[in-house]
């Protein structure tokens, strides 16, 4: 199925033209095409950073754990298990 595509207008300065230009015939392709590639691009690297932020998120908190002993990690995930396991589920009184 073909994507609807929507005609606009933008005003952009000289150089950036230029570079749109020199793409779209480095790449064999319409500005059109290079604005939408860049767009999408810019896109997906942004969601690629907030993974990376999170999962960067992840690694400090493992590590700030690292510290615990075999005693205290059996008492932490009971703590937590049964922090877990007493939240009401609003489902639950339906």
């Amino acid at each position: 199925m073909a994507t609807p595509k929507i005609k606009a207008t933008y005003f952009l300065d000289e150089p950036t033209v230029r570079k749109l230009e020199e793409l779209a015939r480095k790449w064999e392709t319409s500005i059109s095409d290079v604005l939408s590639r860049l767009v999408n691009e810019g896109a997906s690297d942004e969601e690629e950073a907030e993974v990376k932020r999170k999962l960067d998120a992840l690694d400090q908190y493992q590590k700030s754990m690292s510290h615990l002993t075999p005693a205290e990690i059996e008492e932490w995930q009971r703590e937590s298990y049964e922090i877990r396991h007493s939240w009401v589920n609003p489902w639950d009184k339906v």
